[in-house]
């Protein structure tokens, strides 16, 4: 059915556009095209499912993803302060008033399973509608409009649907974020509004190594955080990995030349490097080529446990360069 374009995108934006697209009235339409996810989960409940799994289902999914988020959001927020030098005025998170909301596209299977299609790091906040204006019907001329958000003639109205969980979505993120301040709404409704919300990812706050204990089985935000620590080790200060760097990273594993040689590891590294149009790796390139290196290294095994054996040499390196160091220490 790959010919039903329309019944394959989960895009408002093109959606729109399929003459089977129905305008909703109101938040509590059972029949408009765009709904409220109450209105879904209620057809849904009558179809045999049970919306209290589906939605323990996806707040794991949410949660999982943002988990494995954390340690690039990590990097990028201690290389943004090494380069504007504030380092001192504001933590992990951004600061006190600081908040990122994100859209989740989820897909359930027909046994209510949820699938992620994609996060979007911008979500549409808009809460107008276009309905085109059908031939023969008469509007006010001042309310046509030709903007780019539909080549025919149109006009724009609020959508409720929109307007019900948009405002809940966004002004929830900023009664949230106000909440970080230390201070509780005063009024009765803000406090209600509370009650829409509730946490699914522990509180690390600054201590995100501590809450990440470590790459052990069935904890792969803790192997993408010793990854992160084996990044910011080799890449210093600027948190940046160039050539030479990587090679240096290939032999303190202590591996034999024949098993990753040197030709091997700079192809890696400059497919890496003319992939993202620059002279030098982030983390998240890091981990692209570790992940390169796992699969030459470990054809056998699952990426993850290629990665974990990669960190496990990687950690006995620089220990014992920090005896060695202790050694040269103590003979002068």
């Amino acid at each position: 059915n790959l010919h039903h374009i329309m019944g394959h995108l989960t895009n408002y934006s093109l959606n729109k556009r399929s003459s089977n697209f129905v305008q909703g009235t109101g938040e509590d339409d059972t029949f408009s095209s765009k709904r409220t996810i109450n209105s879904v989960f209620a057809e849904l409940e009558e179809l045999g499912f049970e919306s209290n799994a589906l939605w323990a289902g996806i707040d794991d999914l949410v949660a999982k993803t943002c988990q494995l988020l954390q340690p690039s959001l990590y990097n990028a927020a201690q290389e943004m302060a090494h380069m504007d030098k504030c380092l001192d005025q504001w933590g992990y998170d951004g600061g006190k008033g600081c908040f990122h909301l994100l859209g989740f596209d989820v897909m359930l299977d027909r046994n209510g399973h949820p699938w992620l299609l994609e996060v979007n790091c911008s979500p549409r906040l808009a809460i107008d509608c276009v309905e085109v204006i059908p031939p023969g019907v008469k509007v006010d001329p001042k309310s046509i409009c030709r903007c780019m958000e539909e080549h025919k003639p149109h006009i724009h109205r609020i959508c409720e649907v929109d307007k019900r969980v948009k405002t809940l979505a966004l002004g929830g993120a900023l009664l949230l974020a106000t909440l970080k301040t230390g201070k509780r709404p005063k009024d009765e409704p803000m406090r209600d509004l509370l009650d829409c919300y509730h946490q699914i990812c522990g509180s690390e706050g600054t201590d995100f190594a501590a809450a990440h204990p470590g790459s052990v089985a069935g904890n792969p935000s803790g192997l993408l955080y010793d990854l992160l620590k084996i990044f910011v080790k080799s890449g210093g200060t600027k948190r940046r990995i160039d050539g030479g760097k990587i090679r240096v990273f290939v032999k303190q594993l202590g591996l034999p030349p024949l098993v990753l040689p040197m030709h091997v590891v700079d192809s890696i590294y400059v497919k890496a490097k003319n992939k993202i149009h620059a002279n030098s790796l982030g983390y998240d390139d890091f981990v692209d080529v570790l992940i390169t290196f796992a699969q030459k290294l470990y054809p056998n095994v699952r990426i993850d446990e290629g990665l974990r054996t990669i960190v496990q040499l990687a950690t006995a390196a620089v220990g014992n360069a920090v005896e060695r160091s202790a050694s040269c220490s103590e003979l002068l």
